[in-house]
């Protein structure tokens, strides 16, 4: 007979105060598109205006040499 109880198996995790244990499980993909869709759908002004702030920071220095050039009718 095949012993299926695995309980001998399953060891109690010893967290310390610094770490954490952290299991994600996403059992059902379509609430997680669901839910996706949701928060791209009732927030997406902010979502537009942070991808726009890291484009014009990352980007300031092409920016600012486009000013300049246009300025001085380079």
């Amino acid at each position: 007979m095949l012993n299926t109880d695995l309980s001998d198996f399953i060891k109690a995790s010893e967290t310390k105060p610094y770490e954490f244990n952290v299991n994600l499980k996403i059992t059902d993909m379509n609430q997680f598109l669901k839910d996706l869709k949701a928060l791209v759908k009732t927030h997406w002004k902010t979502i537009f205006i942070i991808v726009l702030v890291i484009y014009l920071f990352t980007s300031y220095t092409d920016i600012k040499s486009g000013i300049m050039d246009a300025w001085s009718g380079k």
